[in-house]
């Protein structure tokens, strides 16, 4: 459905005329109140577009109150040319995409509608395939090992592809790269939400450092991913602790890294991520891997990793608030070897407020 505000109704004929032949049904209202009565009651809106000058309620308190009612619908304002202020606020509160002048031009005004439609149907077709791999996920929590195993490619490609799809989508992007972490605890059940304690704390250093956000954001996906490499390695890898593993054992687990890579960036806009997670086990003094990077030629997002992904792991063998002060003592020695000693000091407050309830 595609729903009309306007308290002119000489305006709301002429937009009947001008819809009456679209493929799509057409409701016209009044004022903003009784589009909101009328939106409580519909379940599919694709797109509202108000008239932003109305008495009792301006298009702009309209559009935000329904963002409420109809959270995926599409918003469009009409307004005249004076009213560039009020324009700019029903985009930023209201959640307009985009507005059409008074008076607009028809074959416009239909062009628009129909790709605002076109938007819409995209949207929602790419939720439905989202809520439908995350059922699948489930599901395979519940099989076999096995057969999660040989499950997990196709998992993973599926959900690339959902992310293309979403990429547009405000928030879809995020449930994507949570549902990707995800695959490594359903290999790694033991992994306690490691990925998401990773990130949390990986978040709360680049905080610390004031890093640009699209750098946080870079930090939080690769701390969520770090690990997504480990679902090609098999069990014997996975389960060996690392001090008794094999060269075999030991030279496979090394790689879980630079695979991780080439399953992020599989996603050209996902590189940036990617690179942060190969070398999220590199080493200050150059005694890391894959490349033996060191010191600032380590990417400092992969530094931040780094830490946060050691904090989190020796939590895992640690339970309480006094086991943290452990932990910090244990890391301080590996500072100036494993860890980059200006990074050390952020660790302690996102410790405590993570691990201290």
């Amino acid at each position: 459905m595609v729903l009309f505000v306007d308290d002119e109704l000489g305006v709301l004929s002429s937009l009947r005329r001008l819809f009456a032949r679209e493929p799509y049904l057409v409701s016209l209202v009044s004022s903003g109140k009784e589009a909101l009565k009328l939106l409580a009651t519909l379940e599919e809106v694709a797109v509202i577009i108000s008239d932003q000058r109305m008495p009792e309620m301006g298009g702009t308190e309209f559009l935000t109150l329904s963002r409420e009612l109809a959270p995926d619908a599409v918003r469009m304002l009409i307004t005249g040319y004076s009213d560039f202020q009020a324009t700019i606020d029903a985009m930023n509160s209201g959640g307009a995409t985009r507005y059409i002048s008074k008076p607009w031009d028809d074959n416009e005004l239909l062009q628009s509608v129909r790709d605002a439609v076109e938007e819409y149907a995209r949207k929602k077709a790419a939720k439905a395939e989202l809520s439908l791999l995350q059922e699948r996920l489930e599901l395979q929590r519940q099989n076999q090992e096995e057969k999660l195993r040989l499950q997990t490619a196709e998992l993973e490609r599926q959900l690339l592809e959902a992310q293309q799809d979403v990429q547009h989508q405000q928030g879809s992007y995020r449930m994507l790269i949570g549902a990707l972490a995800g695959l490594i605890d359903l290999r790694v059940p033991t992994s306690r939400r490691h990925a998401a304690n990773t990130s949390f704390l990986a978040v709360a250093v680049a905080t610390a450092l004031d890093l640009p956000p699209h750098e946080t954001e870079d930090i939080q996906m690769a701390a969520l991913l770090h690990d997504i490499g480990k679902n090609a390695l098999s069990d014997d890898v996975l389960d060996a602790p690392p001090e008794s593993m094999t060269e075999t054992q030991l030279s496979l687990y090394r790689a879980h890294s630079v695979i991780g890579q080439s399953m992020i960036e599989t996603v050209a806009d996902l590189k940036p991520i990617g690179r942060l997670v190969r070398h999220h086990h590199e080493c200050f003094d150059g005694s890391g891997f894959p490349d033996g990077l060191a010191g600032s030629a380590i990417p400092l997002g992969a530094a931040i990793v780094c830490l946060a992904n050691a904090v989190d792991t020796e939590m895992g063998f640690q339970a309480g608030l006094a086991a943290i002060e452990k932990v910090l003592v244990k890391l301080a020695g590996r500072v100036g070897t494993e860890f980059d000693p200006e990074l050390f000091q952020y660790i302690s407050a996102p410790a405590l407020k993570l691990y201290g309830n």
